[in-house]
């Protein structure tokens, strides 16, 4: 007798590109997707897109609440995709409707979902499994993990209910993965977590895809002054295009960053930002911002075992530091009014998509992606 008992919920077989051990090129697989089980969603995807974080399993290194390195392992965490099937108990989405994950896991039940204070979820880990402990797809036998419990690099896949938001089925999803990341954790780490008021100034370290999206939302906010900061000369178009009023290169300076900013720009700014998880960069933009209220906010995603090394008399000053995940949104309850921003066009996903590649081309979309040329790079599904 067949261990499945409903005849409509029978293993996929599809492609998924996987990282065997890091340092090596992704290899397009065959993978078996099991049935969902409890709590769990399997997912169609639509498309994707890569995002510089999905680097790390490449590159051998963790990132914490993220990534706990694992292998072999289904790199993504940006899709859009259609629910295939559902597993017993999930009640948030059904056949057909369209969904977009997130990396972190909103419960709705659990103490840190019950608080004001996070966004963050009990339910969420960093082991690349589900939260029963496995995952459902296979390669060859052997079980595959997901990065970020996601692993949207693959056609199908299983994720957790608690990891999916349901969204307007009208708006295009051509562009739309890059509100699974880059977007709302950008978009939402001036506005809610930063708090960027009319007329403040902001100068942002990494004009990369979050970082854009963090002018965005200053943009959106009225900043009178916001300045993008970068090594990638390239990137001043796409910076001014989103909202920057001033660009700096910082390859091209002689001297500090936070140094030149000072003279330029006296007495500090009020929001500073950095995006590209370089603690060097984290550092910079803490020096830059004003004693007496001025904020810098860390939004990059570093290496397990890189520290900052801070002066406490600036916190002594006023000045303060802190961190967000996801922009600070309760992805599962607030994604789908951002995706209504993005059907009014106030949010331009579009622009974000600089290059498009299929499935099989994925080695060499992630070439483009590590040259910095481009903003976020997309990945099809169709053959």
């Amino acid at each position: 007798m067949s261990r499945w008992s409903n005849p409509d919920e029978l293993p996929i077989t599809c492609r998924a590109a996987v990282c065997w051990e890091p340092h090596q090129p992704l290899s397009i697989e065959e993978v078996v997707v099991e049935p969902p089980q409890k709590g769990e969603v399997r997912v169609k995807f639509l498309s994707a897109s890569i995002c510089q974080t999905d680097f790390c399993c490449l590159r051998g290194y963790k990132i914490k609440g993220f990534y706990a390195g694992r292998w072999p392992v289904v790199p993504g965490h940006e899709g859009v995709g259609v629910v295939e099937s559902v597993g017993p108990g999930v009640t948030s989405v059904q056949p057909g409707d369209h969904v977009i994950p997130s990396f972190g896991s909103q419960c709705n039940e659990c103490a840190l979902c019950k608080s004001s204070r996070t966004n963050q979820c009990l339910v969420t880990n960093e082991n690349a499994v589900l939260p029963a402990g496995g995952t459902r797809l296979k390669v060859k036998g052997q079980m595959l993990y997901q990065l970020a419990s996601l692993g949207t690099f693959a056609e199908y896949t299983v994720m957790a209910e608690t990891s999916l938001a349901r969204v307007n089925k009208a708006v295009p999803t051509a562009s739309l993965s890059v509100m699974g990341c880059c977007v709302p954790t950008g978009v939402g780490t001036a506005l809610n977590e930063a708090g960027v008021y009319p007329g403040a100034t902001c100068a942002v370290w990494g004009v990369g895809g979050v970082g854009l999206s963090i002018v965005l939302g200053c943009r959106m906010a009225g900043a009178a002054v916001i300045v993008g900061v970068d090594v990638n000369p390239d990137k001043e178009a796409s910076a001014r295009k989103f909202g920057c009023t001033d660009f700096v290169n910082a390859k091209t300076l002689g001297k500090p960053v936070s140094e030149f900013l000072a003279e330029k720009f006296p007495g500090g700014f009020d929001f500073t930002f950095e995006s590209s998880g370089n603690v060097e960069a984290m550092n910079e933009a803490f020096e830059s911002c004003r004693d007496a209220g001025g904020h810098c906010v860390v939004v990059g995603g570093s290496p397990v075992g890189k520290n900052l090394s801070l002066f406490p008399g600036h916190l002594l000053n006023g000045r303060k530091l802190s961190g967000c995940l996801f922009g600070g949104y309760r992805f599962r309850n607030d994604l789908p009014a951002l995706v209504e921003k993005v059907a009014a066009g106030e949010i331009p996903v579009d622009d974000y998509i600089t290059g498009s590649f299929k499935l099989s081309e994925i080695n060499e979309a992630m070439e483009v992606m590590k040259t910095g040329k481009g903003i976020r790079i997309a990945i099809t599904f169709d053959g």
